[in-house]
């Protein structure tokens, strides 16, 4: 699975499309900002679902954990 932004820098390889450096800069911020969103949206959504209140109350940093590794594997197959 890829991320829109992915999708874009793939399309625009593919298409030998010709970018300046200042877009290839400002198209790397965009997939870091796509991908904090993605984890967290997807920490919230896991701490939200959690079972019960021992659960929500885990450390934010094994939220974070989860949501990152979550991320690397739908999202960062090619590396």
């Amino acid at each position: 699975m890829k991320t829109s932004i992915q999708e874009l820098q793939e399309w625009m390889t593919e298409n030998h499309f010709k970018v300046t450096f200042a877009f290839l800069d400002q198209l790397e911020y965009c997939k870091q900002k796509e991908k904090e969103q993605i984890i967290d949206a997807y920490r919230i959504a896991s701490i939200n679902n959690a079972s019960n209140e021992d659960m929500k109350n885990i450390k934010a940093e094994y939220w974070q954990i989860n949501a990152e590794l979550w991320y690397d594997k739908h999202y960062n197959q090619n590396k």
